[in-house]
């Protein structure tokens, strides 16, 4: 797993845990969706861009905007805290069913399923990199398991009714 939590190597501890998190979610997502499961297996941990910790103990990823420039999916500082408020800034929590442009780390996804009874995501991501970047760092075994976790990696009608109707 390629993660950095220092300058000098890897931090034993956050890849256990990464592991354990990405294991859990990934046999969740196998029972539940197993194409979209291979898919994403198929993606080298190797060739994932690198996670850098920060300063509340979380990971965020740095990825190349539209323009090239390198930008933070997440705050460097404390994106659970920005998940948080996120999430506290809904209006209607009764109907706990989300569109999500963007699966990110899933800390966004996380602080939904923690805050909310039983959501529904939706959740829009081309990119299946980031994907499983993000099954390293959140636990959502249990709504993918569920079925509350509906990734929709391609626009395509037909692609969207298939993740739909299943």
């Amino acid at each position: 797993m390629h993660v950095m939590a220092t300058e000098t190597g890897q931090d034993v501890e956050t890849v256990n845990a990464c592991r354990t998190r990405y294991l859990a979610n990934m046999a969740a997502l196998y029972r539940r969706d197993p194409r979209m499961a291979l898919e994403i297996e198929r993606i080298p941990f190797d060739e994932l861009p690198p996670l850098e910790r920060t300063r509340d103990d979380r990971l965020t990823v740095k990825v190349a905007a539209d323009d090239g420039r390198e930008v933070y999916i997440h705050s460097k500082y404390r994106p659970g805290a920005e998940a948080t408020a996120l999430v506290e800034a809904l209006d209607n929590k009764e109907n706990p069913t989300f569109f999500v442009a963007g699966f990110g780390l899933g800390y966004h996804l996380a602080e939904l399923e923690r805050c909310m009874e039983r959501p529904l995501m939706l959740v829009a991501e081309d990119e299946l990199p980031l994907i499983k970047l993000g099954l390293c760092c959140v636990d959502l075994a249990v709504p993918i398991a569920e079925g509350r976790v509906i990734l929709l990696t391609s626009a395509e009608r037909s692609a969207v009714h298939e993740r739909l109707g299943g």
